[in-house]
């Protein structure tokens, strides 16, 4: 995943888009979790657009069945304190749902 996947992704995105100022990674059971911290004077809407069309591109370089990324935008106000994941046997989603 490291050598296939990520580190290509990786290098793309620090060749093609702008005002980057780190990029963290892990890989984690099959799936690769990139984030990319950009600088305080970075123009967000023009960065997704530019992450957006790299990732469009680089997928087209991966294994087939590659799923497409999936891009979550936070900022200062809107980073989450705690994700939750929950599945159960025999549980509907509705059922998981009011649980959380």
């Amino acid at each position: 995943m490291e050598e296939r996947i990520t580190s290509i992704y990786e290098r793309s995105l620090t060749s093609t888009v702008s005002d980057i100022e780190h990029i963290e990674s892990q890989s984690i059971d099959g799936r690769a979790i990139v984030k990319i911290f950009f600088q305080p004077t970075a123009n967000v809407s023009s960065a997704v657009a530019q992450v957006t069309a790299i990732s469009q591109v680089v997928l087209r370089m991966m294994p087939p069945g590659l799923g497409a990324p999936f891009l979550v935008i936070y900022n200062a106000s809107s980073v989450p304190i705690l994700q939750l994941g929950l599945s159960g046997n025999g549980v509907s989603e509705q059922q998981l749902s009011t649980t959380a």
